[in-house]
């Protein structure tokens, strides 16, 4: 089987949300189809679900339960009222529901960062991550490479060689605090499951894409795909729900891996993971 075809819908599936790397269709009213570019995506969204969200789990918005494995990159899971957080016109939305559904992200990410996690970096579920940020980042530098190499276009490929330039040279400057934490790698607005009445978020409806890393590498995706920019009210309450200050540190920090994810996306590949490090 081709692992690298990306995932189509069924004929009557309705689409949610899609992008090239991933899919979330509706079947019928109890069921949502999600699906994956590669088989390797899908089957680590199935593992850290199975591992990590209890059935009647109320206080993490993880995932919606797995009901079948479609196999063929896609999983069938349990369907709410709810929809993606891309097809919500903000403008026109009560700042106490933008507040509520941030609020809720802010909580939801915290915990996640602090499930317990094996240590080191990369793929924890895999297994055999690597010990060290820098030994990880040194893999992850050279695939990175690697794919800009391949750019056809040469403006693209030379922004991705000086941006990578750029990372290697600062990463003698830059150390993570702490351990690695779970984290969910791609946080765009089409892949949150949101209701506006109640308000509140219901789910993160992708973790394919969940490894490793340090938690700052979240928070600067929400920047990335501008889920804290849209409105004042957004920002501020997801940093009321996340309990964290944003020190001149943590900003640093964060514009590090924004201009990480950036590269990434210029590379096609979003959330790009090493798989482990070598046995």
């Amino acid at each position: 089987m081709n692992t690298d075809v990306p995932t189509r819908p069924e004929p009557d599936d309705q689409l949610l949300a899609h992008d090239a790397h991933w899919r979330w269709t509706v079947v019928d009213d109890s069921q949502w189809r999600i699906g994956w570019e590669t088989e390797r995506e899908k089957t680590r969204h199935r593992e850290f679900v199975e591992q990590h969200v209890e059935p009647d789990e109320k206080g993490l918005c993880l995932a919606p339960p797995i009901l079948v494995d479609d196999e063929q990159r896609a999983l069938t899971v349990e369907a709410s009222t709810a929809r993606p957080l891309s097809s919500i016109d903000w403008t026109e939305q009560p700042t106490p529901v933008i507040a509520t559904i941030f609020d809720n992200l802010g909580t939801t990410l915290r915990q996640v960062h602090e499930l317990r996690s094996p240590s080191g970096f990369g793929d924890g579920i895999a297994g055999n991550p690597f010990h060290t940020f820098n030994a990880f980042m040194a893999a992850h530098f050279t695939e990175l490479s690697r794919r800009s190499q391949r750019l056809e276009n040469e403006i693209l490929r030379e922004t991705a060689v000086e941006s990578l330039a750029a990372l290697r040279q600062e990463l003698s400057a830059f150390h993570p605090h702490g351990k690695s934490t779970w984290t969910v790698g791609h946080l765009a607005p089409s892949r949150l499951a949101v209701q506006t009445k109640p308000a509140g978020l219901v789910a993160l409806m992708d973790l394919g894409s969940t490894g490793l890393r340090p938690p700052e590498y979240d928070l600067a995706a929400l920047h990335i795909y501008r889920l804290l920019d849209v409105v004042p009210a957004a920002d501020r309450a997801f940093w009321r729900g996340y309990d964290a200050a944003r020190t001149c540190d943590l900003r640093r920090r964060i514009s590090y891996f924004e201009r990480l994810i950036e590269l990434e996306r210029l590379l096609g590949s979003p959330s790009i993971l090493v798989s482990q490090r070598p046995s």
